[in-house]
């Protein structure tokens, strides 16, 4: 071993000896660490280096000191993955409660929690194209007398059901709210009036043709706006809702508009 050692060290130790200091020499034989370790010797009387005393022996530091930094490192490694798990449960659960927050849980629809960020965005948007925006408020004919005859469980498939079908009428780029109660707003971005109607025509359409099982026929009432220049959003609403509220004086079921 010794032997081993010493031809595998062996320019190690020439380059060390000439310093004449003694020195530590450290090489792996065999699996096994071993040190060499080389005591000066001098002459006290001349005070002269006169030779080295050597000792070889198996050093365990070497190997503790590998076992517990493979140990250490694999110890680093399972935490950056119990933090990074941790962190993306964290993101998840933070977007599921942000989502949660603007969504509607009967109907799947954003609430009023989002209308002030989503107005901002299209407001933005107009004064860029220079194209308008209108705004539709509608709500569910006699819907207390649906939940008074049928319940409220027949009541939320309504709401639910007339949600669904306003949703498939519009474009991906237009936004529905449920308002309130029976009452649901939408707003139709680069829309101007007359298209506006157009859409709250095709809902009110698509809600009196569609089957509601085991509940005569549902209706809507529409009142649309177009959003003036430089009007903030609550105006409009006001004035759909003047519009919806002509729409029901006029007997339901149909679209009223304000300019």
């Amino acid at each position: 071993l010794i032997n081993q050692f010493n031809q595998k060290a062996k320019n190690d130790i020439a380059e060390k000896l000439s310093s004449k200091e003694s020195f530590v020499i450290f090489k792996k034989i065999d699996g096994k660490v071993i040190s060499a370790t080389f005591y000066s010797i001098k002459n006290l009387i001349q005070n002269r280096h006169v030779g080295f005393i050597v000792s070889y022996e198996e050093d365990n530091t070497f190997s503790i000191f590998e076992k517990t930094f493979l140990t250490a490192l694999g110890f680093l490694f399972a935490l950056l993955i119990i933090i990074n798990v941790f962190i993306f449960y964290i993101l998840k659960l933070k977007k599921v409660a942000e989502e949660k927050a603007i969504t509607d849980k009967l109907t799947g629809l954003f609430n009023r929690n989002i209308i002030d960020s989503l107005i901002e965005i299209e407001y933005e948007r107009s004064k860029r194209t220079g194209k308008p925006i209108s705004v539709i408020l509608f709500d569910i004919d006699h819907f207390k007398k649906i939940n008074d005859t049928y319940g409220h469980d027949k009541g939320d498939y309504v709401l639910k059901t007339v949600a669904q079908i306003a949703r498939k009428t519009l474009r991906k780029s237009d936004y529905i709210i449920r308002w309130g109660g029976e009452e649901f707003l939408i707003i139709l971005p680069e829309t101007d009036l007359k298209g506006a109607i157009t859409v709250a025509e095709k809902i009110r359409q698509n809600v009196e043709n569609f089957y509601f099982k085991d509940i005569s026929k549902v209706t809507v009432s529409l009142g649309v706006t177009q959003i003036k220049k430089n009007e903030n959003l609550e105006n409009a609403i006001k004035r759909a809702d003047q519009a919806l509220y002509l729409a029901k004086n006029k007997g339901r079921n149909r679209v009223e508009f304000i300019y």
